[in-house]
């Protein structure tokens, strides 16, 4: 098997949720960084109407997700503390296809037309 490098995660059976959340961003919080901003704009650039969405909706992702798992919640918080990335970010991190796949009821203007010939 070739070895690509690619980081080796221990995680302390001693340590809680948040403690390997923490750790793991602030060992890898350049990376996360990196990565958040390239799937934010991936997500933007394929779906622009969720600009503005974006804050509300990552904050009922990870309410569901304190909900249904504590724990993976209590390491998200871990690593938003030490990567230093926004929790929007780090939910668009680990949900981005979710993400970029919103599709939010059409926020514009409707225009209805008639026309109407006379004597018809």
């Amino acid at each position: 098997m070739k070895d690509c490098n690619f980081p080796h995660i221990v995680y302390d059976p001693n340590q809680s949720f948040f403690e390997w959340g923490k750790s793991h961003g602030e060992q890898f919080s350049l990376e996360i960084k990196e990565l958040a901003a390239i799937r934010r704009e991936l997500m933007l650039a394929k779906n622009p109407s969720l600009a503005n969405s974006i804050d509300e909706l990552a904050k009922e992702q990870y309410s569901i997700t304190k909900k249904f798992n504590p724990n993976l919640g209590d390491e998200l918080d871990g690593i938003i503390e030490g990567s230093k990335v926004s929790l929007s970010d780090i939910i668009i991190l680990n949900n981005y296809t979710d993400f970029r796949d919103i599709s939010l009821a059409d926020e514009g203007c409707t225009t209805v037309g008639l026309n109407k010939t006379v004597g018809v």
